[in-house]
């Protein structure tokens, strides 16, 4: 026997075994059967027929119908039929079985695993009857023992391949609540994480009178038009390739520029910032409600990372975050209002509206601006 018996493809082995034994013992036919769940019948896993030189499966055999094989198959270590018609075990098959098929004896073993029978080894004569000889049915119970194996094999591989989809299942839930270099650094047993990143784009955005909106709507109805809103914004910061750092309530922050740097991450704040008003617009028109968003967005140097022991999340920290907070709650309903950093990085590609000076709560006076579109770059 070959690697088909240990690689966990039942039916390749069983193929083999089958085949293997056919030519071995001089049979017409060979099959390999398993109990079904409810241990009331038998189901063909494969059967080979030596002069059609071909492997099938599918034949059923019902405890009710046969009970004296079922029996016998249970208390005997193997049960040799010469004479398969006769033979009190198995002449309850002659009718629907052995003479249509044209048996004449037959040699059927136990599969046991873990000393229980979960199927049986079928060895059948055909044309003129056959007196089993005692190598034959060592034989025979040598094929019922490879057959075991093959069944073990198979169980691991389903077990190593449950384990391995229970594995996918939590790395895509870690890397659902943590960017994948931060969750692959977790699982080397950081016991935290803090890294300062010297420039980044930070974007809060909030739906204006959403809150207000529950005296009118049912929880239910509120939650799910909350989660067809930031779902979308998830697909916006998919595209943009952009960190999503987490809801709060009816707000989202955004970032760009971690956990891995890149140069454009203002710019790419911006496209998610104007595609997150048109985004909006559309699912206000499909839910038949009129929302409208406040985005406010800074730049500057951060620090990022995971702390604390339980249900931890990827967060930033500095004032940074800090002003891009205070951009989205002084700003103004459906415009997004950038501070003069992140506007010096972007006014050469994007049209702007100077606001002037505002008091901003924490930090006095600010010059800020709000981002309208895009410049045309024909």
């Amino acid at each position: 026997m070959s690697q088909p018996i240990y690689s966990g493809d039942i039916i390749a082995a069983y193929q083999e075994i089958t085949q293997a034994a056919s030519k071995t013992l001089s049979v017409e036919r060979a099959s390999i059967w398993h109990y079904n769940e409810d241990r009331n019948g038998l189901n063909c896993i494969n059967l080979y027929q030596k002069s059609l030189n071909k492997h099938s499966s599918g034949s059923q055999l019902f405890a009710a119908d046969f009970p004296a094989y079922f029996q016998a198959m249970e208390a005997d270590r193997a049960i040799a039929a010469n004479y398969a018609r006769t033979d009190p075990r198995t002449k309850e098959f002659c009718e629907s079985y052995l003479i249509p098929c044209g048996i004449t004896s037959m040699l059927d073993v136990p599969i046991r695993v873990a000393g229980r029978t979960v199927g049986v080894v079928c060895l059948e004569q055909v044309g003129k009857a056959r007196k089993w000889a005692l190598e034959e049915q060592n034989f025979a119970s040598y094929l019922g023992y490879i057959a075991a194996l093959a069944i073990e094999a198979g169980d691991r591989k389903q077990a190593q391949e449950a384990l391995r989809q229970e594995q996918e299942k939590v790395e895509r839930l870690i890397l659902n609540i943590l960017p994948a270099p931060i969750a692959e650094r977790l699982k080397q047993n950081y016991t935290s994480i803090a890294d300062h990143f010297e420039e980044v784009t930070v974007l809060f955005a909030d739906i204006v009178g959403f809150t207000e909106l529950s005296a009118y709507i049912s929880p239910t109805e509120l939650v799910n038009n909350l989660n067809q809103i930031f779902s979308s914004f998830d697909q916006l910061a998919d595209r943009h390739d952009l960190e999503k750092i987490k809801t709060i309530g009816d707000a989202y922050m955004v970032v760009g520029g971690l956990p891995m740097p890149r140069k454009d991450h203002a710019e790419a704040i911006a496209e998610m910032a104007l595609d997150m008003q048109i985004e909006l617009a559309k699912l206000s028109k499909g839910i038949g409600l009129n929302f409208t968003i406040r985005i406010g967005i800074n730049t500057g140097p951060v620090v990022a990372g995971v702390i604390g022991l339980k249900k931890f999340t990827y967060d930033l920290w500095g004032d940074t975050v800090n002003t891009a907070s205070r951009m989205e709650s002084h700003g103004i309903p459906g415009a997004i209002q950038v501070s003069e950093t992140t506007y010096l990085l972007l006014r050469h590609k994007y049209t702007f509206q100077e606001r002037g000076m505002s008091y901003i709560k924490g930090k006095g006076d600010m010059l800020t601006y709000l981002l309208t579109g895009r410049q045309n770059q024909n």
